[in-house]
């Protein structure tokens, strides 16, 4: 055998036995949170949302407003925090549940929701 390639054998067993040792990447939770978990307001007054995420970085996410809007496509981001706010302005007393879905680099995924109670009035 060629010295070239029995150093190239040597590295890739070498690098085969340690992955084998290390085996698959550990299952983790995403530890996430979306404050408040509950909010209420007025007709038009905005509603704002703290949400927080971490574990192993990069992170795919969106945020759902819940008013009936298509939720926005995963975002890839290294942050492990982001603000939202929206204004609803129901004609009707509405509660609107909101969605925080979040996903590491490994595919490790976590939905937390938060409600938003907004009062309606008329005219509408």
């Amino acid at each position: 055998m060629h010295a070239r390639t029995a150093v190239r054998t040597a590295l890739a067993a070498a690098a085969v036995a340690a992955l084998a040792a290390s085996g698959p990447a550990p299952a983790m939770a995403i530890s996430g949170a979306i404050s408040p978990s509950t909010q209420s307001h007025a007709k038009g007054v905005a509603s704002v949302w703290g949400t927080a995420w971490g574990t192993r970085g990069p992170y795919y996410q969106y945020f759902c407003y819940g008013d009936g809007t298509s939720c926005p496509a995963m975002n890839g981001t290294t942050a492990t925090s982001a603000t939202y706010s929206r204004a609803f302005v129901p004609c009707h007393t509405t509660t609107f549940t909101q969605k925080l879905h979040v996903q590491d680099y490994y595919g490790a995924t976590e939905d937390l929701y938060s409600k938003a109670t907004e009062a309606g009035s008329q005219p509408c």
